[in-house]
């Protein structure tokens, strides 16, 4: 399992902070700090890209993005899920995210145990 806390202030949207979870092709989301409206666009822009999205207990909501594709784009990534390990898998995922989080002018932090 790897994850990351996200964190940014703005002032058109406030504070915005949330933590990700991956395990294997699993995306783990849950928003702090009142940022469940953020959440929730982000929740809504995956699940109309063909994300599989289940809310569940504690605030934490599962994604798939990879799903049963034979192939999974994620920008200029491409991979073939039944080819990868579940390992790989989390660690492309890890890095897209924690990537575009950073570029979008995030503090990311990566939770370690």
């Amino acid at each position: 399992m790897k994850q990351f806390r996200a964190t940014q202030h703005t002032p058109q949207h406030g504070a915005m902070s949330l933590h990700l979870r991956f395990i294997g092709k699993l995306i783990f989301m849950k928003g702090i700090q009142n940022s469940s409206s953020y959440v929730d666009k982000i929740i809504t822009d995956m699940k109309n890209k063909g994300a599989l999205i289940r809310k569940g207990n504690g605030g934490w909501v599962l994604i798939d993005i990879v799903r049963d594709n034979e192939v999974v784009k994620l920008g200029e990534i491409e991979f073939h899920p039944k080819e990868a390990t579940e390992e790989s898998i989390e660690l492309i995922l890890f890095d897209f995210f924690s990537t575009k989080y950073r570029e979008a002018k995030f503090a990311v932090q990566e939770v370690i145990g």
